[in-house]
C-alpha cells in the first residue's frame, strides 16, 4: 500500500537544489516554466507571497495569514492557473519534460493507495481506475484554503483541471463532473 508524504518532495527539492546549483525555484523557473512557456505560474517565495492575488478560505473563512503559502516548498510552493497546468500536462504526458525511459517509470512500480482502493500512486502519478469517467491519471493537490485537481483521459484525449480557493468541499467531485460534461455523459 502506499500513503502520501510531503517529506519526499521536500527532500525532492533539495535535491534539485544540490544537483542544479540553484535555487529550487530557479531551477523550477529554467526547466519547466520558462521551457515550456507558463506565462501564469510562480514559485512563491516570502518576497513574492504578498502579491498573491487569490486569497484561500478554509471553511469559508478568509485566511488572512499567507505566509503558510511559502513553507511547503517543493512541497507545493507554485501558483498557477487551470490552463497553465494543463499545458505542464501536456508537456509532460508528450515527453517534452521528460526522456521516455523516464515518464515510463513514473508508471512503473504503482502501490495501491488504501483510501481508495483503486487508485494507484506511481512516481508523482495518480492512476485513478474506474471512476465514473473511466480510467484516468493525474494528480490533486491542496493546502490550507486552496485545492486543486488535473487529469488525463487518455480514451478521450482530454485534459481538465479544476481548482477552488477554499478547502470546504473535496475538488475532485468538480473535475468528474467536469470531465462527464466535456465527454457529453
Amino acid at each position: 500500500h502506499y500513503a502520501y508524504s510531503n517529506i519526499g518532495y521536500v527532500m525532492l527539492g533539495i535535491i534539485i537544489e544540490r544537483v542544479t546549483g540553484r535555487s529550487y525555484k530557479e531551477a523550477v523557473e529554467q526547466y519547466i516554466i520558462n521551457r515550456i512557456g507558463l506565462h501564469e505560474t510562480a514559485v512563491i517565495t516570502s518576497e513574492t507571497v504578498k502579491d498573491l492575488v487569490v486569497k484561500g478560505h478554509h471553511k469559508g473563512n478568509l485566511l488572512r495569514e499567507t505566509d503558510r503559502y511559502v513553507i511547503p516548498f517543493a512541497a507545493g510552493s507554485i501558483v498557477a492557473t487551470p490552463k497553465d497546468l494543463i499545458i505542464f500536462f501536456q508537456s509532460l504526458m508528450s515527453g517534452r519534460l521528460l526522456s521516455e525511459g523516464s515518464l515510463k517509470k513514473m508508471f512503473s512500480d504503482m502501490n495501491l493507495m488504501t483510501v481508495t482502493q483503486s487508485t494507484y500512486y506511481g512516481r508523482g502519478i495518480v492512476a485513478a481506475l474506474g471512476t465514473p469517467v473511466g480510467d484516468i491519471i493525474g494528480h490533486t493537490g491542496g493546502i490550507q484554503g486552496f485545492g486543486a485537481s488535473l487529469f488525463y483521459h487518455p480514451g478521450e484525449n482530454i485534459f481538465v483541471c479544476v481548482m477552488m480557493n477554499d478547502d470546504i468541499r473535496a475538488v475532485d467531485p468538480a473535475m468528474i463532473r467536469l470531465m462527464e460534461a466535456m465527454m457529453g455523459r
